[in-house]
């Protein structure tokens, strides 16, 4: 509390805008003055995505914080050749709140790091079979090392994730 708090027993009209959730024109005004999302101009499809796998992994963290928007969610999804069913339950979200987002609204941490962690695996799968028509095609496909299931769907948790990438670092050494 400030001085004239302790004196009076009252707060300041400053105290009281200072508290709490602030007002829709603060908000406002804090959006224009907080940084521009310097990935903001990546929006054709495959130039995000090789810009992605050369950025430096700091970057790539940056990048996850501060927030994928759905210009780029959609991006991400065009060059996956991923519907909407496929994409929210990787995310797991309901298509609702997928087709709800404006453009520009940047996602919520938690997609955030399951976007990262697909743009990581599909990263990963260029790397491995130097062919984006073949890294899709591996992710899409059922394969009988993970029960049968195609490496997209058992990446929908963090074990899944794991074994999916430990199994193109087996393909990566010609071990499977």
């Amino acid at each position: 509390m400030e001085s004239n708090e302790i004196q009076t027993g009252k707060s300041s009209p400053e105290a009281k805008r200072r508290r709490g959730r602030p007002r829709k024109s603060e908000e406002i005004l804090m959006h224009k003055e907080s940084s521009i999302n310097p990935f903001s101009n990546l929006e054709n499809p495959m130039e995000f995505i090789h810009h992605y796998r050369d950025m430096h992994y700091s970057e790539k963290e940056k990048l996850i914080k501060w927030g994928f928007t759905k210009n780029q969610l959609v991006c991400i999804k065009n060059v996956l050749l991923l519907d909407y069913p496929t994409l929210a339950s990787f995310l797991h979200v309901t298509q609702r709140s997928l087709h709800l987002r404006k453009e520009n609204d940047r996602l919520n941490p938690w997609i955030n790091d399951r976007v990262g962690a697909l743009l990581e695996l599909y990263c990963y799968a260029l790397e491995v079979f130097a062919n984006p028509l073949d890294a899709r095609e591996w992710l899409k496909s059922p394969t009988a090392l993970l029960a049968g299931q195609s490496p997209l769907v058992m990446s929908c948790t963090h074990p899944g994730l794991l074994k999916t990438r430990e199994l193109l670092y087996r393909i990566r050494l010609g071990q499977f």
